[in-house]
């Protein structure tokens, strides 16, 4: 690394889920990178235990209308910390973000770099358009995940190309799955000695879920194999338990229909041999860092828009996704070979980032 790093405070307030998930990732590269790296996070942050090599204030409530009165609290903090960049990682509302960015420029001259994690809200995409508008142009520098993102927040608020940054979305737990032992966890979670394929996150219908049980009993008829679906469903979950009754596969699925906490998610990933992840829609999944972390072969969707190599990308359909399961199972080590996201690159180029948004 060039020159003196930048002293880096990174906001994430949730505390929990796949935005704690990355923003953990991005602390821990960062800090073994060499940069000064503090996260102000909730005051329940659900990675207190895992090992750390950066600095945690966890100051934000769960009650985000309580955020505001918590406003002092952070600014003493930032005094204390004097960071050179204040990195976003999600708004507890557009207004509330606002009123924080505002006020934060005119009590303390740190660069503010934001990554919004979705261009808009899921609910109320369009009802405050134009204060995530106003959001994008105050901040100093934006982080897209993609290509994609970048073209389509520049042509949606019209913001320069210069002033969006690309850094690749990014979970880093390989130090953790190392040390996970996977006999010693199926033992535990009662799995016995069958293949285990992990669908894994948020259900609803554009996941592809029906054509990923209709592939399992093909599956089952050549290898002894069983389904782990875990997840919290976003919408009924009764049309895919009639297709596993339908299909009599009531023994071969195993659910946990919920958000599954941190230690559970690593026990259902050190314990699977293939993720499978039968998208019907383009999908940027974090999930599939997190698999690449376990060296688990993944399988998804030409639709889901995902690319790399170590990753097997078939039509979606049930019988495209079984003939893929089968080969995944079978030669698992063939399957793992490939390229798995280094933390040292992904430091690099967000140390790159925060430079040139000093440079402005």
């Amino acid at each position: 690394m060039k020159g003196n790093p930048p002293r880096v405070m990174i906001i994430e307030t949730a505390g929990h889920g796949k935005l704690c998930h990355y923003t953990y990732s991005l602390c821990t590269a960062l800090s073994l990178y060499g940069v000064d790296t503090t996260l102000l996070t909730s005051k329940d942050y659900e990675l207190d235990p895992l090992p750390r090599s950066f600095r945690v204030f966890k100051i934000f409530p769960q009650n985000r209308l309580l955020y505001p009165i918590y406003f002092p609290l952070f600014f003493r903090k930032v005094q204390k910390v004097r960071p050179s960049i204040l990195h976003l990682q999600w708004l507890p509302s557009p207004l509330l973000g606002l009123l924080f960015i505002k006020a934060m420029k005119l009590l303390y001259p740190a660069k503010i770099v934001y990554t919004p994690h979705n261009i808009l809200p899921h609910r109320k995409r369009f009802f405050f358009v134009r204060a995530w508008a106003e959001i994008y142009r105050e901040v100093d520098m934006i982080v897209a995940h993609s290509r994609y993102n970048r073209s389509v927040i520049s042509d949606l608020f019209d913001i320069d190309p210069e002033h969006i940054a690309i850094i690749p979305d990014f979970l880093y737990f390989d130090h953790i799955a190392k040390d996970l032992n996977k006999e010693k966890i199926r033992e535990r979670l009662g799995l016995g000695g069958e293949k285990i394929i992990l669908f894994f996150g948020y259900i609803n219908r554009r996941k592809g879920i029906e054509i990923l049980i209709k592939a399992l009993k093909g599956v089952r008829r050549k290898v002894e194999a069983k389904l782990l679906i875990a997840g919290k469903p976003e919408e009924d979950f009764s049309p895919y338990e009639s297709l596993i009754k339908d299909l009599g596969l009531e023994k071969a699925v195993i659910k946990d229909l919920r958000y599954i906490p941190f230690e559970r998610m690593l026990d259902y990933f050190a314990a699977a041999d293939v993720i499978a992840l039968p998208y019907l829609k383009v999908c940027s999944s974090p999930i599939i860092q997190l698999a690449h972390s376990f060296r688990k072969p993944v399988i998804t969707t030409k639709i889901s828009g995902v690319e790399g190599k170590g990753m097997m990308v078939v039509d979606p359909d049930a019988s495209s996704l079984e003939k893929a399961l089968l080969s995944a199972l079978r030669e698992p080590n063939k399957r793992r070979r490939g390229y798995y996201p280094r933390w040292k690159e992904i430091a690099s180029i967000t140390v790159d980032v925060y430079n040139k948004v000093l440079e402005f």
